[in-house]
């Protein structure tokens, strides 16, 4: 008799656990009295207390005098991280990043794989299959959100605990809340950022900005600060032109870059008079500045310049103060967001780090950051 209701109260701890895993039961979720649950399964009191005792046992509910028997936050044992790529290769910043989440995961015992899903940074030649294997112990790390929308549901599907770095101005919490239950998102507010690259300018006096191409929430941020200050906009301060990545690889859409970009510039640095420019897009940059160098035009030197991320590229001599995420910092939180209490979805926003440069001080550069503690060729990344 003792034997059977055992049996009983281990499977009715099984049913329980795979509803905690699951996210059927979330986190906080107060579960009715042992004598309803008893009503329910058909089983003696008994053998629900047993099921529960074991549950408790393994952290996974909590008894609460006077409030009853509550869902936990679990504890991921993570075991492997494997890290989404689009392509197989990557910008500096984005090297740190991977570097970052190496260097924690070799520090926890954790071994690291690299998931390149496409040959060629082209989202229509995603490899589907390549996630298809994946397990519900798999703990994932994607950059970006509107890149992995396709694999989101097959990752649903798996069940994998995911961690997104996002740099989209939208709220991604919609996309992926319908799919999964069991995530985090890192992201950055850029339309905060612009903010705060307007009121730097403010600071330094610079009134007449260069703006590119804005997302709609970017736009509404920044007239958003013009009509706190009561200031016009000159439309010809403003260039239309949404770049793709990829653009400085092929030469037909360099020439129409620059061609695009030729009379905006002329515009907007001599008829409209502008005093400063907000790059938006780090990767505009490098094409702006080579633009100029070609028409024998050289920014003016009251000109300020200000992006929303970091920029370091040796061609480029244009001294361009920022905004820039410790990426390697950031790598590490990724890892660390799979040790601690992972089953609480969160949005953790970025902190950018302002990095001023002399840019009222024409050809000084950018200059050399510090270069990061980061070990070579010590920590096994499997491909």
């Amino acid at each position: 008799m003792r034997m059977k209701r055992k049996q009983k109260s281990l499977a009715l701890a099984e049913q329980w656990r795979r509803a905690v895993h699951r996210g059927e039961w979330l986190p906080d979720t107060r579960l009715p009295k042992e004598t309803e649950l008893a009503a329910e399964h058909g089983v003696s009191r008994g053998t629900v207390r047993a099921a529960l005792d074991l549950l408790e046992s393994e952290k996974l509910l909590v008894r609460i005098r006077g409030k009853g028997t509550v869902v936990c936050h679990p504890t991921l044992q993570c075991k492997s991280v494997k890290i989404v790529l689009p392509g197989p290769s990557l910008d500096s910043s984005w090297s740190e990043f991977v570097q970052g989440i190496a260097t924690e995961a070799h520090a926890g015992g954790i071994r690291t794989e690299i998931i390149l899903c496409t040959p060629d940074h082209n989202r229509a030649h995603i490899n589907l299959d390549a996630f298809r294997s994946l397990t519900p112990d798999d703990c994932i790390i994607l950059l970006t959100l509107n890149w992995w929308r396709a694999i989101l549901p097959i990752l649903a599907e798996n069940r994998c605990k995911v961690v997104c770095v996002d740099t989209n101005t939208s709220n991604a919490s919609s996309m992926i809340l319908p799919y999964i239950q069991n995530w985090k998102r890192l992201h950055a507010d850029l339309p905060d950022i612009v903010c705060r690259c307007h009121r730097y300018l403010t600071l330094r006096k610079r009134k007449r900005t260069i703006i590119f191409h804005m997302t709609e929430q970017e736009s509404k941020a920044y007239f958003s600060c013009l009509r706190t200050e009561k200031s016009a906009f000159d439309p010809r301060l403003f260039i239309p032109l949404d770049y793709q990545k990829g653009i400085q690889t092929d030469k037909n859409e360099i020439r129409r870059l620059r061609s695009i970009l030729r009379s905006y510039l002329h515009k907007a640095l001599f008829e409209a008079h502008a005093d400063s420019i907000i790059f938006n897009n780090p990767a505009l940059i490098l094409p702006t500045v080579q633009l100029l160098e070609s028409m024998e035009v050289a920014i003016p030197d009251e000109v300020a310049c200000v992006s929303i991320r970091n920029f370091e590229v040796p061609e480029c001599t244009l001294p361009i103060s920022c905004f820039s995420f410790p990426m390697f910092a950031l790598g590490r939180q990724c890892v660390k967001c799979f040790l601690t209490e992972y089953f609480s979805p969160q949005d953790i926003p970025m902190e950018p780090v302002f990095l001023e440069r002399e840019s009222s001080k024409k050809g000084a550069g950018n200059p050399v950051l510090p270069a990061l503690d980061v070990p070579q060729n010590r920590i096994p990344i499997e491909i």
